[in-house]
């Protein structure tokens, strides 16, 4: 920003504004620091940067508080939320507590889909089952512990079918905020 101290604010993009509040914030050395939206403005470096410059000051014993809509971001920044809904803390707790409560996703790369489906779909594991052309992707029930992804594969394997590919897909923040809040669809 030294560069650009003869520069009115006024004149200065998005991304600097961001990048001078904080620095504001940072001149009283405080051991909280709240940010609302910090990323907004900031081109990929920036972000890179602002994310770097969060972690630094989490490492120096310093809480940061931020607000966000950008959960993708979040989830790379922050070790807990508060899941605000309609002017209401939902949800309170950290990021892993949060979506271990979620359900389990399953790609399976495999041969011959369709009967893929129906070896899965007679087991007790109570999926739901999309044939895809390369596979299946199979959904769990929450708390359906990593025994099932095992369950599946053995399943397969002892059917007769080729499995190329197993994969459990991490259900990311964004997703479990949409399944919580039954927003899935609806413009805000």
């Amino acid at each position: 920003m030294a560069q650009r101290s003869d520069v009115r604010v006024s004149k200065y993009s998005m991304g600097m504004r961001q990048r001078l509040g904080v620095a504001a914030c940072l001149l009283g050395d405080s051991l909280l620091l709240i940010l609302d939206e910090p990323m907004n403005g900031l081109d990929p470096a920036g972000m890179h940067e602002m994310r770097d410059m969060i972690q630094s000051l989490v490492a120096e014993d310093r809480t940061v508080m931020r607000s966000s809509h950008l959960l993708d971001e979040v989830e790379r920044t922050c070790d807990a939320v508060a899941i605000v809904d309609k002017g209401r803390v939902i949800r309170q707790a950290p990021i892993s507590e949060l979506l271990a409560g979620s359900s389990v996703q399953v790609e399976v790369s495999c041969s011959k889909p369709e009967t893929a489906q129906k070896i899965v779909a007679s087991t007790n594991l109570g999926a739901e089952i999309v044939v895809e052309p390369s596979g299946l992707t199979v959904h769990l029930a929450p708390g359906t512990g990593r025994g099932a992804i095992a369950e599946i594969n053995r399943v397969l394997v002892l059917g007769g079918i080729h499995v190329y590919l197993l994969s459990e897909i991490q259900v990311s923040l964004e997703s479990w905020f949409l399944e919580v809040t039954s927003r899935l669809g609806e413009s805000s």
